[in-house]
């Protein structure tokens, strides 16, 4: 089997220089221009450091349009996140955070027994 035949979430790419892993499960949405981040450079070093982190998104969690997901932390199972948001800590399974920073304004209630249908951008 060739790695494009397996399914996202066995799947593992590394793009040249990127050290962080991050991880996607299965039937997560991600929206358009989100933007999902695994590291900084440290403001006081002196050549320039950076900080890596992994990021791990569960399955059936959306993440709505223009969010940004920052490094170390995971986005639970079934979670949403709000679209414009600003995600700089764990999202707990079946939450739903919104807002700049991301804060909790519910929680999911549904049995996530979906598969999403990618249709194409309508830009």
């Amino acid at each position: 089997m060739r790695p494009r035949d397996l399914p996202l979430s066995t799947r593992r790419r590394y793009a040249r220089g990127v050290r962080a892993i991050l991880t996607i499960d299965d039937d997560v949405v991600l929206a358009s221009d989100v933007q999902i981040i695994s590291g900084h450079h440290l403001v006081h070093s002196d050549d320039f450091a950076i900080k890596l982190a992994p990021i791990h998104i569960g399955h059936h969690a959306w993440v709505a349009s223009r969010s940004t997901v920052l490094q170390g932390l995971t986005i639970g199972a079934g979670a949403v996140v709000g679209a414009c948001s600003l995600v700089r800590d764990s999202v707990d399974d079946m939450g739903i955070v919104a807002g700049i920073p991301a804060k909790v304004v519910g929680q999911r209630v549904s049995t996530l027994d979906y598969h999403p249908i990618f249709r194409p951008m309508l830009y």
